[in-house]
């Protein structure tokens, strides 16, 4: 619950921004770039992305655990920051199809 709700947490908070520039700045380059990231980033679904994100952050760096421990008990400092560490790639990947939406919903309220 916690990822999910921090997943859409941050993606709410980029994509109102994103989307009232959007509507602010009509038809300039910067809302082009949103409308095309926007359209990539709505069909792609977050099992796909996040087989990039597991091989781009934790296969090939080591970054991050590619396997998110259920059993984990957060009782001190050190397990807080496993705990961050296996939390990050799912929280990176939940947002992109929220803020694709937000941002959308947001721009054409706006012009209306």
């Amino acid at each position: 619950m916690w990822v999910v709700g921090l997943a859409y947490v941050i993606g709410a908070l980029i994509a109102l921004p994103i989307g009232i520039m959007s509507a602010y700045k009509q038809y300039s380059v910067f809302d082009q770039i949103r409308a095309f990231l926007s359209i990539i980033g709505l069909p792609v679904p977050p099992f796909f992305s996040g087989v990039f994100a597991i091989l781009i952050f934790a296969v090939y760096p080591n970054w991050f655990p590619s396997i998110y421990n259920t059993n984990l008990v957060v009782d001190s400092w050190s397990s807080f920051v496993k705990q961050l560490r296996q939390i990050i790639m799912p929280v990176m990947v939940l947002p992109v199809q929220t803020t694709a939406q937000i941002s959308r919903y947001v721009r054409s309220s706006m012009l209306e």
